[in-house]
């Protein structure tokens, strides 16, 4: 699985920072998955409200993730396989390659840590937490997959990993408000031109000409979000570059 297959899947269900809601938020998550999870566990989560109250404690969180931890994995591969075919299908030597039973234990393996992170920390922290331990429990998957395409997986697997978490940094300094917007228009254009998103996401370069106003419409919409876009690139070309020193 190449890189930008790996941040399709970040970009799918890590989609930058809480919408509405209600009491119990999911931040982090796409807005399909959060409304599965309040519509099908509600009267856990109702039940949990009960007995710890509103307040977003860790009792209550834990009462949520142990009632409604099986209905979040339900939510989450409900999600992805929407789209997962039409991003294995841009790469079609993976596909061949990736056992079912190898995407159920990676979608099981993302439920626990976006669960775990929910549970740790503050609602600002959640998606940097997840995206940091979802790179780290996917290596193992990843590595063997680079073998096919190069003389050493493990120095790139490793390079992949810093430099995506590198990334996972510089957007923490991107405004709220830049990250409520991108979110907004990423599900939009997941929703209504998935092809397009899908195939610009996994194959950027491969795809400029058709992809760059895309891009523009997520990422620089403004000639302030323009500037907000250039500092996020300089700042992930830096973390690509610092990647190659630490492996």
């Amino acid at each position: 699985m190449q890189r930008e297959t790996l941040t399709t899947i970040l970009l799918l269900l890590c989609a930058g920072l809480p919408g509405d809601c209600g009491t119990i938020e999911f931040p982090g998550l796409h807005s399909d998955i959060t409304g599965c999870v309040k519509t099908t566990c509600a009267r856990s989560i109702n039940a949990c409200m009960d007995a710890h109250g509103q307040a977003p404690t860790e009792h209550l969180k834990g009462c949520v993730v142990r009632m409604c931890r099986k209905i979040t994995y339900r939510c989450v591969d409900q999600f992805i396989q929407q789209y997962l075919p039409l991003l294995l299908a841009q790469y079609p030597r993976v596909s061949s390659i990736v056992q079912p039973n190898t995407v159920e234990l990676l979608m099981a393996e993302m439920t626990d840590v976006y669960l775990q992170c929910w549970l740790e920390t503050t609602d600002s922290k959640v998606s940097g937490c997840f995206m940091n331990r979802l790179i780290d429990k996917a290596q193992p998957f990843i590595t063997p997959l680079f073998a096919s395409y190069f003389d050493d997986p493990v120095f790139v697997s490793c390079w992949l990993s810093h430099a995506l978490k590198g990334m996972v940094s510089c957007f923490g300094q991107l405004d709220d408000n830049y990250i409520k917007e991108l979110k907004k228009r990423a599900e939009r254009e997941m929703k209504d031109n998935t092809f397009r998103y899908m195939t610009c996401m996994s194959k950027p370069m491969q795809n400029w000409d058709w992809c760059k106003g895309l891009f523009d419409y997520l990422f620089a919409s403004s000639p302030k979000r323009k500037r907000q876009y250039k500092d996020f690139l300089v700042c992930s070309i830096h973390s690509v570059i610092t990647a190659t020193a630490k492996c």
